[in-house]
């Protein structure tokens, strides 16, 4: 039965993290007892998703580096640079700075393959684009913690920081390759269907937990709440489009895996 029931989940996908943010909307108490499965569940869908890629077709990717470093290199180095200086003249609201920073230096979530399969777009890009900017996340996230934050009055202990984002962002990578060694790719293959679901039970654990406090401060300060939630809308769509441009001269295949990374960032990770 329980299998049966991750089949079902997987083949649904597409309305778990709504209902799973309504849910921690309408039911605060749920949200505020999950707070601290944030971090659990964001590695678990990670994890999840790299059990479930196709390594011959990632390492065939990473064998032709270019477009990687090209895009890499937006997303974890000049983005968070770029929305910086936009804040320090002002562009970006003051009470949205630092968010904008972090998404902006945020890698690209576990799940932006899987949307590009849903488009029908080959996810060999997204899957590899996603593996190289979790993996880079230690040293960029820490680079802007130490250099760009400071200026928002931000202080941060960097060794204990750099370790935790390295532990959170290698430990899916440690997890899959003791899973994948005890079950190997044909067992893993396999149960695609129940890993998928499993994927969107941990993500709707996950959108419950990170509502946690967003009702009382919507009750307390509504102006607040409904600008955030305009403000990420428009910084989503931002980010689509500016990864679309970025590749736009490679066809739009690439393009479009390269708006799905730039504009579907793990902030999650980031702030967990």
């Amino acid at each position: 039965m329980i299998v049966a029931a991750l089949r079902l989940l997987g083949r649904h996908a597409r309305w778990t993290l709504p209902f799973g943010v309504c849910t921690g909307l309408v039911w605060p108490a749920l949200a505020e007892a999950l707070q601290s499965w944030v971090l659990p569940t964001m590695i678990g869908m990670i994890t999840v998703s790299l059990l479930r890629l196709e390594w011959a077709a990632l390492m065939t990717t990473l064998a032709r580096p270019g477009l990687l470093i090209r895009m890499s290199g937006w997303a974890m180095v000049i983005s968070p640079v770029a929305v910086w200086l936009l804040a320090r003249i002002g562009v970006i609201p003051e009470a949205f700075t630092v968010l904008s920073v972090l998404q902006a230096a945020s890698a690209p979530i576990g799940s932006a393959a899987a949307f590009a399969l849903f488009l029908g777009i080959p996810g060999h890009v997204c899957m590899a684009g996603t593996v190289v900017m979790t993996l880079m996340l230690p040293i960029t996230l820490t680079a802007t913690a130490s250099l760009l934050l400071p200026s928002f009055g931000i202080q941060v202990d960097l060794v204990q920081f750099f370790v935790r984002v390295t532990l959170s962002a290698l430990a899916p990578f440690a997890i899959t390759y003791v899973i994948r060694r005890w079950a190997g790719d044909v067992r893993l293959r396999a149960l695609d269907a129940e890993l998928a679901g499993l994927n969107v039970v941990l993500l709707v654990l996950f959108a419950i937990a990170i509502m946690n406090g967003v009702t009382e401060t919507f009750l307390e300060r509504p102006g607040f709440i409904l600008g955030l939630f305009a403000w990420s809308w428009f910084a989503a769509a931002f980010w689509h489009a500016a990864g679309y441009l970025l590749l736009r001269a490679n066809g739009f295949e690439q393009a479009m895996s390269s708006a799905l990374l730039l504009g579907n960032r793990n902030l999650g990770l980031t702030l967990a």
